[in-house]
């Protein structure tokens, strides 16, 4: 067996010795973290590329097939079906250009293009990588697809504008190198500053040793170990602990006449009895409560107007005296109260010291509220992008659909045939219609900045004919008071607050429509919407109140979440769509149920504050 000093010795640790072996480990790690990184987004763009020019290649088939079926060579109708800036162009077999749109100048006739009796099956080709002696439809998919008509062969030509793929394809021949580069570069500082790093730990290791050299470890503590650097650290701090946990309770006391005034938190110190023994005037403030020296706590003292305060509070109450009893700390809590007419979120933490406890809170409402909101907005995100991706798909195939039913309504057909094909087109528009929606919610578009009247704009919105058979009362603000200026206009696009204002009214129209169905023959009608435009302070808020049928059970705690309709036949697409631009207009939008029956729509609109679209590229095209 090795001697008991060879084992101490191959156990001991030490910063200085394990820093040469950790640090260069760890970079290794890096880098191969770096190089999965850039393999995987590698990967991602390269599926990203397939993905596109399967998508290009799928359109010109169908363009194709539908040249072939009109047999006719007039471009002009199939604009509809292309991308925006993408090109069309129909070259016979000899090479020739018959048609084209979207070119300029002769560029259709100028480019090179294969012979219809050269391309066997349909083809296409990926970006270039753009120069200054490149021309400008480097960063174009080009698809070629030939078929034959009349026994004669002709080939489609569609080139589509793909600056977001070619802008992925330069980063990653950018990222290549820099990431090799910065890897190698953290490699060399790493080893140049090693002894920089580790001069930190071996001046406390030195400090430590001059303040307790060879002092023994605390009661009941293991044993050190001789020579073990990190173990030698931390019995020192082990006997810091013991010094501070035996301090008198008067120094609780002292913490709190010194910190206590400053914090702008509540803080709250209870001795090992759960006996409340300081509180701050944040504290007090926060809970509710009266300050000393007010007229109902000028006879009491702070702690005692605390007490009152927090056993108002049953929840927050049990949570406090709960881990006080069992002795426990609480690292990060969240309690709601009830304080006066509102709701306050808190966000608490507690700390069991040696001599009693110490609580310290904050409201922390807007942040949950915020964080609340950001989660949601992700999720909005990620699901507007599936959205997207399903409804280009579906609009495609649609476009195709529809184009073959104006085909056959073109012909001679029985009347019974004329009629179902009529049918098929109003279905097809109305699913057409939904892609829409789909694709609106997905991306709302890019915003124009204007000012906005919004009396105005309301006036336009409450006359759509889209709300016959509702009234609409619209309570515009009057000659301004004395306390608030006049209200002004809000910087904005028009067209989209217009559309989240529409799906408001349209819902509270179809809620009091459906009400008046529901109440049958002994109901006297259908009752105005109220559409109230005012201001509160800062803010210009805009109310709609209907008396319809109110918040289904089933919907109320996921209004605004996409898909979800308490209506027959809804797509659940409105609210969410109403909520995500009145967000883009850093704006709020509220739901509240109203007595008997009924909904309130709030929006507030931050006044002086710009509106917070996405890039012009981000447009929907």
């Amino acid at each position: 067996m090795k001697p008991a000093a060879s084992r101490a010795g191959n156990r001991a640790r030490g910063l200085r010795r394990e820093a040469p072996i950790l640090l260069p480990a760890s970079l290794l790690l890096f880098a191969l973290l770096a190089a999965v990184t850039l393999l995987s987004y590698r990967t991602a763009v390269a599926g990203f590329t397939a993905e596109r020019e399967q998508a290009t290649l799928r359109l010109a088939g169908t363009l194709a097939e539908a040249i072939r079926l009109a047999k006719s060579d007039d471009l002009d109708s199939l604009a509809r079906w292309l991308p925006a800036g993408a090109a069309l162009a129909v070259y016979d077999a000899r090479g020739a250009l018959r048609a084209s749109f979207g070119f300029a100048d002769a560029d259709a006739a100028a480019a090179p293009v294969p012979r219809a009796a050269e391309v066997a099956a349909p083809r296409v080709e990926g970006l270039g990588v753009r120069s200054a002696a490149e021309p400008a439809g480097a960063e174009r998919l080009r698809a070629y697809v030939p078929y034959e008509r009349g026994g004669q062969r002709f080939l489609l030509r569609l080139e589509v504008p793909e600056p977001a793929l070619l802008a992925q394809q330069r980063s990653l021949r950018i990222l290549t190198p820099a990431v090799i580069g910065l890897s190698v570069a953290v490699a060399l500082l790493a080893i140049f500053f090693l002894r920089a790093l580790v001069r930190p730990y071996e001046e406390l290791l030195e400090r430590a040793r001059t303040v307790a050299p060879g002092t023994a470890a605390p009661p009941g503590s293991p044993p050190r170990e001789a020579g073990d650097e990190v173990e030698f650290l931390l019995q020192t701090f082990d006997r810091a602990l013991v010094a501070l946990r035996s301090a008198p309770l008067d120094e609780l006391s002292a913490v709190e006449r010194t910190l206590g005034p400053q914090l702008e938190s509540g803080l709250l110190m209870f001795d090992r009895d759960g006996r409340l023994l300081a509180a701050n005037p944040a504290a007090i403030e926060l809970l509710g409560g009266e300050l000393p020296g007010s007229e109902r706590g000028a006879e009491e003292s702070s702690p005692a107007i605390a007490g009152r305060a927090l056993a108002a509070h049953p929840e927050l109450s049990r949570l406090v005296f709960a881990a006080i009893a069992e002795g426990r700390s609480i690292a990060r809590a969240s309690v709601a109260i009830v304080r006066g007419r509102d709701r306050v979120e808190l966000g608490l933490t507690l700390q069991a010291l040696h001599a009693g406890f110490l609580v310290l809170f904050a409201d922390v409402t807007d942040l949950t509220r915020r964080e609340s909101e950001e989660r949601f907005a992700a999720g909005l995100a990620q699901l507007g992008e599936l959205s997207a991706g399903v409804a280009h798909e579906l609009r495609n195939s649609l476009a195709t659909v529809q184009g073959y039913l104006a085909l056959a309504a073109r012909r001679e057909l029985p009347a019974a045939a004329r009629e179902e094909v009529g049918e098929a087109q109003r279905e097809a528009g109305e699913l057409a219609r939904i892609v829409d929606d789909f694709l609106t919610f997905a991306r709302p578009g890019s915003g124009v900045v204007e000012p906005v009247d919004l009396a105005a704009l309301l006036q336009r919105a409450t006359q759509d004919p889209a709300l016959a058979g509702v009234e609409f009362s619209l309570v515009l603000p009057q000659p301004p008071l004395p306390s608030l200026p006049p209200l002004p206009p809000i910087s904005g696009d028009p067209h989209l607050l217009q559309r989240a204002l529409r799906n408001l009214l349209l819902n509270a129209a179809q809620a009091t429509l459906a009400q008046v169905a529901r109440e049958g023959p002994e109901s006297a009608g259908p009752k105005p919407v109220i559409v109230r435009l005012g201001r509160d302070q800062n803010d210009a808020t805009i109310t709609i109140d209907d008396s319809g049928t109110g918040l289904a059970p089933a919907v109320r705690d996921r209004l605004f979440q996409p898909f979800a309709s308490g209506r027959p036949g809804g797509a659940g697409l409105g609210l969410a769509l109403a909520r995500r631009i009145v967000a883009m207009h850093g704006g709020r939008l509220e739901i509240s149920p109203r007595e008997p029956h009924g909904v309130r729509a709030e929006i507030r609109l931050r006044l002086g504050e710009s509106a917070t679209f996405r890039n012009a590229s981000d447009r929907q095209s």
